[in-house]
């Protein structure tokens, strides 16, 4: 290789070191998820989630339906996040007899492969409501996904 050959190469290596990466680097998120609705597991549905783009569930038919929309978001250097974490923007739906009843939407944020939780609750129940206490709870756990996963969602 030739002296200017190698200082390219240095140079272009240099370079891609210097690259702004995305805070957790993933190009795709599996997001693993449990949802209770009035004490009750309704669904663990897996969705493939590619960064600032929203991948969406349904699950069940009828009265007994709800949906779940999932927007993964890497954290802004000047947010105090933790290392390797990503926020999820999170919005569920249930269906009623006049149609979809918006539930909540909500912004969490958590490190890769560690469970964040999402709970709505009466105001007489206590504050640690587990999942059969609470109208409302989800827990989600992130990861990478790998380029061999299922569809996206």
């Amino acid at each position: 290789m030739t002296g200017s050959g190698f200082s390219m190469l240095r140079c272009f290596v240099l370079l891609a070191a210097l690259l702004p990466l995305s805070a957790a680097g993933a190009e795709r998120y599996e997001i693993s998820a449990r949802v209770w609705i009035d004490g009750e597991l309704r669904g663990t549905p897996v969705l493939i989630v590619e960064p600032d783009k929203t991948a969406s569930i349904q699950v069940g038919n009828g009265h007994s339906a709800w949906r779940m929309s999932v927007l993964v978001e890497a954290p802004d250097p000047s947010e105090a996040a933790d290392p390797g974490g990503i926020w999820m923007v999170v919005g569920l739906d249930r269906k009623t007899g006049d149609g979809w009843e918006h539930l909540t939407e909500t912004l969490i944020g958590t490190p890769l492969g560690e469970t964040g939780r999402i709970s709505v609750v009466a105001p007489d129940a206590p504050a640690d409501a587990s999942p059969e206490q609470a109208q409302l709870y989800v827990e989600l756990v992130a990861r990478e996904s790998s380029d061999d996963d299922a569809s996206d969602g």
